[in-house]
C-alpha cells in the first residue's frame, strides 16, 4: 500500500486565472512495503485511483 502526502491546490481555468475552487494533489508518497518514499506527479488523486481511509486519515493507492 502507498500512502499519500497530499496538498490543497487551486483550480485555474485555462487562461490561468484562479476559479476560486479547489482540489487535492498528491505531491509524495511512502510505500508501506518497500519504505522507500515517491515523487508523484501533481495530478488529482481521483487520476491515482486515491482512495480515503479513515483508518489512517490517509490517501492510499492499492488498499
Amino acid at each position: 500500500m502507498i500512502v499519500c502526502t497530499v496538498e490543497q491546490h487551486d483550480i485555474v481555468d485555462s487562461s490561468g486565472v484562479p476559479t476560486g475552487e479547489h482540489e487535492l494533489r498528491a505531491t509524495y508518497a511512502l510505500d508501506l512495503e518497500t519504505n522507500t518514499i515517491l515523487s508523484l506527479p501533481q495530478v488529482p488523486l481521483w487520476q491515482l485511483d486515491a482512495v480515503y481511509l479513515p483508518s489512517l486519515d490517509s490517501w492510499v493507492i492499492g488498499a
